[in-house]
Order: structure tokens, then C-alpha cells, then sequence
């Protein structure tokens, strides 16, 4: 599809999206970006980057991105592999001093978050100080790894703590030297590590209006999520991101894989995603603090979704009418008295012959939930169950 004719019809549906978000979410401003096959089909801001002077955000306003800081991390250590100042498949003991854990938690263990070592962000310290990176690791340096390294997943702030250590250790640097090297080499000029003078403020919302939120430590976040960047670095970035996408999650999304990651700082939230088989990436940031946006991303998703498939606007593929009028009516009486402001259909399957049927709805206070009902014999509806989004 044209990327033009793509942008004006995801327009609507992204802008509705934000601004649902915006207002039940309470946040102050917003950025956003999709691309496709390497070009940016729309990019916007919303809302205000100071709630004192109303100066509006961009498409380009800077952003703390937390988390979003692993998958640039990730992408340094791989690029010190590649120049064979380290090898990902030795022990992570070879490359730090003191290292607390046995010898078995390798380099790539803790790029993809399987050395069962305990996330310092878990322990007491205070991330409004400032700390040594060794700091971070010795904080839990008394507690044994939650299994053998290697063998399950299990997210931690202290792998990418420990990677930072890495680089700075293989390269005698300090790890925001070797990370802002990295990202001139980008090209990514907007981003760097720690708070740049023109980025948005960070609020957090009180109940009725918006508070400057107190900024967490650069130090405390580390390698693990102190850098700062924009929508056009980031979408930037993603295009040439690879497998195995070290510093992002997987999710199974309208069929497709997607890779993703999500951020959440005092007064940030981030979230970034690609879907490698159809060459779609997105981000997303804000200025407000502990906002889920999956949510938000899950539309952009849909808006993304080929509209041949069903002509006009009739109901999505599969969809029964009639049931899904009965889960809306057994959903109202489970909500109540909370109002259904959008009922989704999502899919239905059949596993070992029972047929299920997904939904997502939307209530009037912004919350959202997954909604998943058997079907019986006779058509009609089972026992619903409620995941929250």
C-alpha cells in the first residue's frame, strides 16, 4: 500500500486512540511515530511539554525512554563483540570484578535476561541517589540466582547493569562515553545518555492536576534505562534492529511476531515495537509517569491491519453478531456500574473442540480488559473470564 494512502487511513484511528488515552490517563504530552519498510508514515505530538509555559510537544520532543535504554545497551555490547573486545558466550565472571554469582551466567545470559540473577531495582536502595554501578549489583549480591542460568526467563535490571560494567571494563571508559559514541555513530543526534536541557518535564498526576514528578538518578537507572532520545532516533534505531533482539519482549499479535519493549521512569512512560515479517515499527512516549501503553500500541497495531480482508464496515472475520451481543450484555452486569464504552472483537479459536471467542473491552473510567468465553453446543456463551490490560 502506498504510504501515503496508509497514513491518512491510520490517521483517524491512532488519533482517536491518543486521545482516549490522553484524557483517561491523564497525561500531559505525547509523542508517536509509525513506520514501514523504513519510512516514517506518521508522526505526531500531542498535548504540552511544560503544563506552566503550554509549550506544545512534537513529534520530535525528547523524552526519558527508561527500559527503551536496554535495547541501545544491548546494541553496544554487541558491537564491542563484534570488534572482539569480548565474547558473549563467556562467562560474565571473566569481564567483572568481583563478580557475586558462580561462573556458569554467561555474557549472552544476561542480554536475553536468562542468568536468574535478582533485579537490584527490587532491593532498598534509593533511586533518587546517586550510586556506583557496582552499588547496583552488590545490593543483591547476598541473594542466590532464582535458577540456573540459561534455563528460564526472567526480567532484571541487574543483567544490563552488569553489561554496562562490561563495557566499561573491555574498553576502560565510562560506559556514557562508550554509549554516546555509540549513538553518534547512529546518527541517533537526540539521543544520549542521562537528561538532555530541552526535553519534555515529567509529571505525574495527583487526582486533579498534573505535579512535576522528582526525577529519579541517572545513576540508579544506569545501562538499564538513563537514556534520553526522541520518536525519529528511535524509529531510526528499530529499523535495522535484527534478531535475536536482545533488550526487547515477544508477544503474538494479529498473527504476526512482535518485538517490544516498554519504559516506565518517574515521570516517563515509553513503549517501542517491530514486527519484523511485515516491516511495521512504532513508539511511543510520554511525560507522565506509570502509564501502561500497551494498549495504545495494540491499536496502532490494528490500524496497521490490511483492510481488504473485510470490505466496508461490517464486523471483523469470524465475528458472530448475536454472540457478541450476549458477551456485551453478560459483561455490562459484570461491570457494572461502570458503562462499556468498546466492545472489540478479537478472534476466535477452536482447541480440542471448544471453540473460544476473545474480546477486548474499554470502560467509561479507562480501564481495559481482555474478555474470553467458551462457546457451548448451542451457541450461546460459557463462564467469561477477565485478564486486565
Amino acid at each position: 500500500m502506498h504510504a501515503l494512502l496508509l497514513a491518512l487511513l491510520v490517521q483517524g484511528p491512532i488519533d482517536s486512540a491518543v486521545q482516549l488515552v490522553m484524557r483517561t490517563q491523564h497525561i500531559a504530552g505525547l509523542s508517536l511515530g509509525v513506520a514501514r519498510d523504513g519510512h516514517t508514515i506518521y508522526a505526531r505530538g500531542y498535548g504540552e511539554r511544560d503544563s506552566l509555559t503550554h509549550e506544545s510537544v512534537e513529534a520530535g520532543t525528547v523524552y526519558r525512554i527508561g527500559s527503551l535504554t536496554k535495547m541501545l545497551t544491548a546494541h553496544v555490547i554487541l558491537t564491542l563483540a563484534e570488534r572482539r573486545k569480548l565474547d558473549v558466550d563467556r562467562p560474565a565472571a571473566r569481564y567483572v570484578l568481583r563478580f557475586p554469582w558462580h561462573g556458569g551466567v554467561t555474557v549472552r545470559d544476561l542480554l536475553a535476561q536468562r542468568s536468574g540473577i535478582p533485579s537490584y531495582t527490587d532491593s532498598s536502595l534509593n533511586r533518587y541517589a546517586w550510586h556506583a554501578p557496582s552499588q547496583l549489583v552488590e545490593s543483591v549480591a547476598n541473594e542466590p540466582l532464582e535458577f540456573p542460568p540459561g534455563t528460564q526467563f526472567a526480567y532484571s535490571n541487574t543483567n544490563y547493569a552488569l553489561l554496562g560494567m562490561i563495557a566499561e571494563r573491555v574498553t576502560h571508559r565510562p560506559f556514557e562515553d562508550v554509549l554516546n559514541a555509540q549513538l553518534s555513530a547512529l546518527r541517533l543526534h537526540h539521543s544520549r545518555y542521562g537528561d538532555q536541557p530541552d526535553e519534555a518535564l515529567g509529571y505525574r498526576w495527583d487526582g486533579t492536576s498534573f505535579v512535576r514528578a522528582t526525577a529519579s538518578s541517572p545513576a540508579y537507572a544506569y545501562s538499564a534505562a538513563a537514556m534520553s532520545s526522541n520518536v525519529p532516533d528511535l524509529l531510526r534505531f528499530l529499523r535495522d534492529v535484527k534478531a535475536p533482539y536482545y533488550g526487547l519482549l515477544q508477544s503474538e499479535q494479529f498473527g504476526n511476531s512482535v518485538w517490544y519493549a516498554s519504559g516506565n521512569v518517574d515521570g516517563y512512560s515509553a513503549f517501542a515495537f517491530v514486527v519484523p515479517s511485515t516491516g511495521e515499527e512504532a513508539v511511543i512516549l510520554c511525560n507522565e509517569d506509570q502509564v501502561d501503553l500497551a494498549p495504545l500500541a495494540l491499536d496502532i497495531l490494528a490500524a496497521l491491519q490490511p483492510s481488504g480482508e473485510s470490505p466496508g464496515f461490517g464486523p471483523p472475520q469470524n465475528e458472530d453478531p448475536r454472540t457478541s451481543a450476549a458477551v456485551k450484555a453478560r459483561a455490562e452486569s459484570l461491570f457494572a456500574p461502570l458503562q462499556i464504552t468498546l466492545l472489540e472483537f478479537l478472534g476466535r479459536e477452536t482447541v480440542n473442540g471448544q471453540a473460544t471467542v476473545t474480546y477486548r473491552v474499554t470502560l467509561s473510567n479507562g480501564t481495559r480488559a481482555l474478555l474470553r468465553a467458551p462457546l457451548t453446543s448451542d451457541g450461546s456463551i460459557g463462564e467469561i473470564s477477565i485478564t486486565p490490560l
